[in-house]
C-alpha cells in the first residue's frame, strides 16, 4: 500500500479539457500520494468540469479528490487562494492544469520539508518544451537569498510546495509574477526558501509565451515593474532599493526584446 504524504495539491484549470486529466493523473500515480487533490475550476466554457467529474467517479485510490466550480472567471491567484484556504493538510503543492509531475516528486519534496522545519516553500527545476527529461541524483535543497528572487524568479510555480499556514497568499492585482512577488514577500519576511536543481515537473508551455512575442514580454515586464512597486509600498524594501530594481528590470527588459526582434529578423531572411 503506498505512502500518504500530508499534503493538499491545488490545481486551477480554465479550458483545460484536453490535459487537466495528464496534470491529475501525475498526481494519483505518485510514489507517495498527496492526502487530497483539490481542482478549481475557473468557470470554463468547455468539457473540463466532466473530465474532472469522470476523473472522480473512476478513481478508487487513498487520495481524497474535491472538485471546486468557480461561478465567473477570476484568475490564477484567486483560484489558487481559493484552492489553499480549502486544504486540510500541512503542506500545500501547486500544479498547473496543463504541467505533470515526475512520479516521485511528492515523496522526495515532502520528506525533505517535513525534515527541514526551517523549511517555509520550497521549489526545484523544471523541465520546459524541448529538454530532456533526464533524471538527477543529486536531491540536496539548497537556501535561497532573497535578493536572488527579486532578480529573476527561481520558483516556477508547480514545483512549489509551502506549508499551509503561513499568512501570504498570491495577490490578486496582479496579472503576471504574483507568484514571484509571493515568494520574495516570503523570503523577504525572514523565512527559508529552499530550491533543489533536481527537475521533477516537465512544464508544457513556454516560459514567456507562444514564442516570446514582444506582447507578453510586455506584460511580463510591466508585470515585473508593479512588483517591485508593491514591495516598496509593503516597505520590504527601501525607495533606493526600488529605483535599482525598476532600472535593471527596464535594462533586462530592453536586452530581451531586442534579441526576440533581432531573432525573429533572423528568422523571416531565411
Amino acid at each position: 500500500m503506498l505512502a500518504v504524504a500530508d499534503v493538499s495539491v491545488v490545481i486551477p484549470c480554465f479550458n483545460s479539457e484536453s490535459t487537466v486529466i495528464r496534470a491529475i493523473e501525475s498526481v494519483a500515480f505518485q510514489t507517495c500520494l498527496p492526502a487530497e487533490l483539490i481542482v478549481i475550476d475557473d468557470a470554463s466554457s468547455d468539457g473540463t468540469v466532466e473530465v474532472v467529474k469522470n476523473f472522480i467517479r473512476s478513481y478508487e485510490g487513498q487520495m481524497a479528490v474535491v472538485l471546486k466550480m468557480c461561478l465567473k472567471n477570476s484568475g490564477p491567484s484567486i483560484t489558487r487562494n481559493i484552492g489553499w484556504d480549502m486544504a486540510r493538510h500541512s503542506y500545500v503543492a501547486f500544479l498547473d492544469s496543463d504541467d505533470e509531475w515526475r512520479s516521485d516528486k511528492i515523496e522526495i519534496q515532502y520528506r525533505w520539508m517535513a525534515s527541514n522545519h526551517q523549511c517555509v516553500l520550497s521549489g526545484h527545476k523544471c523541465l520546459y518544451p524541448g529538454a530532456s527529461r533526464a533524471d538527477n541524483d543529486d536531491m540536496c535543497f539548497k537556501k535561497v537569498d532573497p535578493w536572488r528572487i527579486l532578480v529573476s524568479n527561481p520558483f516556477p510555480t508547480p514545483s512549489v510546495m509551502i506549508k499551509r499556514d503561513v499568512s501570504f497568499r498570491f495577490d490578486t492585482r496582479l496579472k503576471r509574477l504574483e507568484d514571484q512577488l509571493l515568494w520574495a514577500e516570503i523570503s523577504l519576511s525572514g523565512h527559508g526558501c529552499y530550491f533543489s536543481p533536481v527537475p521533477m515537473t516537465f512544464v508544457h508551455k513556454k516560459a514567456y509565451g507562444a514564442g516570446g512575442l514582444s506582447a507578453s514580454l510586455i506584460k511580463m515586464e510591466i508585470g515585473e515593474l508593479m512588483m517591485y512597486k508593491i514591495l516598496y509600498e509593503k516597505k520590504y524594501i527601501s525607495f533606493f532599493q526600488f529605483l535599482f530594481f525598476e532600472i535593471f528590470s527596464i535594462m533586462k527588459f530592453a536586452r530581451r526584446l531586442f534579441t526576440t526582434c533581432f531573432d525573429r529578423c533572423l528568422s523571416l531572411d531565411k
